[in-house]
């Protein structure tokens, strides 16, 4: 059975980051890769719809913080934050994903495969869809504490990416983006104490 070739482009100021990452993807066959040296976001409609990919990596620089907006209203490419250790992943959003660039290149190329099978995002309409689950829980109990997600990673014994993907899917069923939001989400909700968040 044939496998799907996805069209991938990385958009990545440093060109390092950028080379290295195509060297990673181009050892797996399933994937079409194309680079751009454009930076600027109005440059890049053109690239984009010209090469349709399926999948964008970008630096979060390129799109800022909240890639929500005109751009990924046009588009329908998924759009996936690159960054380094984790940094500044709980304050993205409109991202399909967010990657960092330290993975093992096995484990980065299987995180780009399971974001291209994500379906589109529905509002979450029904009660038990909004419910987190207890990993979930942990995870934004930690977060009110004051945690990174490095910390959090450390204790739960899972990934700096397994950490960011709970996340992404908590802002996606609370409709809450920001770590204050998720500590008085979390107070409420009697998943910690005042007296354990930092001051």
């Amino acid at each position: 059975m044939l496998q799907s070739v996805y069209k991938l482009l990385i958009v990545e100021p440093n060109p390092f980051i950028r080379l290295g990452i195509e060297a990673i993807l181009k050892r797996n066959n399933r994937f079409r890769v194309q680079l751009t040296n454009t930076m600027d976001v109005e440059s890049l409609s053109t690239t984009i719809n010209f090469f349709s990919p399926d999948i964008i990596l970008a630096n979060p620089i390129i799109f800022g913080f909240h890639a929500e907006g005109q751009w990924k209203s046009t588009h329908r490419s998924k759009l996936v934050a690159l960054c380094v250790n984790g940094m500044y992943s709980g304050y993205l959003t409109g991202y399909d994903a967010v990657l960092s660039i330290e993975e093992q290149p096995e484990a980065f190329v299987q995180q780009i495969l399971s974001t291209i099978a994500l379906p589109e995002e529905e509002e979450l309409d029904s009660e038990d869809e909004r419910l987190l689950s207890p990993r979930e829980k942990d995870v934004v109990a930690f977060v009110a504490k004051g945690l990174t997600n490095k910390e959090i990673a450390s204790k739960l014994s899972i990934s700096i990416h397994t950490v960011i993907t709970h996340r992404r899917n908590i802002a996606k069923k609370l409709k809450i983006h920001s770590p204050s939001g998720l500590t008085i989400y979390a107070i409420v909700n009697k998943l910690v104490n005042i007296d354990e968040i930092q001051a």
